[in-house]
């Protein structure tokens, strides 16, 4: 078992905000971990969907899969995204559900 004590977890904390934040503004620098379209196209996200969303969310996308693939989301529905990453996942989503 690992044990975190209160200043490694903000020092941890930091650095991950950190790093996310640099992805959200700096999109065209590199990283240690894939980010942009051929993060979402690695992770699954099919190019017709990427290609109706604006470029600042594809752009900026870090994340580490592509939660559409079960299909579960359908008109109508209603969805909560947490607000955590590019907005990538989010748009789809709308345009999955449809409007309000």
């Amino acid at each position: 078992m690992v044990v975190i004590t209160e200043d490694q977890r903000d020092i941890i904390l930091h650095a991950v905000q950190s790093m996310y934040t640099e992805v959200a503004t700096r999109p065209e620098q590199e990283f240690h971990f894939p980010t942009g379209r051929a993060a979402c196209e690695f992770v699954g996200y099919p190019a017709e969907e990427l290609d109706a969303l604006p470029d600042t969310a594809v752009e900026s996308f870090a994340g580490v899969g592509y939660p559409f693939a079960a299909e579960v989301i359908r008109p109508g529905d209603t969805v909560l995204d947490i607000g955590s990453g590019s907005g990538t996942g989010v748009l789809i989503a709308a345009q999955r559900v449809g409007p309000a």
